[in-house]
């Protein structure tokens, strides 16, 4: 029996592995089928007491960050809701790992667009993290740029420059300026340069965090797709309508055909589009 549930954790952990590979490179199509694989595996093997809870927490929350990203939002927000119950049966509810399923509930609450309740997610995993990791933990770092996202969605411009300076110190301390971590948390200083009416220097900050995330992730990854429709969005706000335009319909391509045409990422860059002059016929 020991065997047998040692050879069933690994080949669902190494599908596990194989399907966020495909994850990192682009190919979300790839990994939610290798995801929706390794979470019926993992779920049955649970069930019979041949998996460990942290496998299929894990498993889950992987899961629905990907449905996330593509446009299922129902599913996803299940899943995530799945692993907060199995973590709190397991653990009660001080543990790091109900925290990071809180962290989970707060990402998804900001893209569905629900702010209020993102920091009411992040406050309980704070409480639980502080204690159990200290305040310059990587974890609390990388909350503390969910939470100026956050702020910054609702308006709150002092509170999102304080929990994004945190949150900077802690990434760059812990894995370097050079990071895609630290490179993506700076995208909602990009955000608040344009709320704050100082578009020029939001384009200069964009056009760096672009070229940083085409060199560590890809030209057409994902998230450099996001980098550059604030890019766009800049170069707009700044008077360069033509060159915004250029940016942001790129980076909408790039969207639509890495994570599909129902991915939450692309209804900023969509207004933004939306937002632009039209265009001038061409002289005949």
């Amino acid at each position: 029996m020991a065997l047998e549930r040692a050879k069933a954790a690994r080949l669902t952990e190494a599908l596990h592995v194989y399907a966020m590979t495909l994850r990192e490179s682009g190919d979300m199509k790839g990994a939610r089928a290798a995801f929706a694989r390794s979470n019926a595996m993992g779920s049955a093997l649970y069930a019979r007491g041949q998996l460990d809870p942290d496998q299929l927490t894990a498993g889950y929350n992987q899961y629905a960050y990907v449905l996330l990203l593509t446009g299922d939002l129902d599913e996803a927000g299940r899943l995530y809701r799945k692993a907060l119950a199995v973590d709190l049966a397991q653990y009660g509810p001080d543990h790091p790992e109900v925290a990071t399923d809180y962290h989970h509930l707060a990402f998804y609450a900001m893209t569905t667009g629900h702010c209020q309740e993102a920091l009411r997610r992040l406050d309980d995993a704070y409480a639980i993290r502080s204690r159990a990791l200290g305040p310059n933990h990587i974890r609390i770092g990388i909350q503390k740029a969910l939470r100026a996202r956050c702020e910054w969605q609702l308006g709150r411009l002092a509170d999102a420059e304080a929990s994004l300076k945190e949150a900077l110190h802690i990434i760059g301390a812990t894995y370097g300026t050079d990071h895609p971590r630290y490179t993506r948390a700076l995208e909602t200083r990009v955000r608040i340069l344009l709320t704050r009416g100082r578009p020029a220097e939001a384009a200069r900050l964009a056009r760096r965090l672009t070229g940083a995330l085409e060199a560590s992730q890809g030209a057409s990854h994902w998230a450099t797709a996001v980098s550059r429709g604030l890019l766009g969005q800049a170069l707009a706000a700044a008077g360069d309508a033509g060159a915004g335009r250029t940016e942001l319909e790129r980076a909408a391509r790039d969207l639509e055909r890495q994570l599909g045409p129902h991915t939450p990422l692309l209804e900023e860059i969509r207004r933004n589009l939306a937002a632009l002059p039209e265009q001038s016929a061409p002289a005949q």
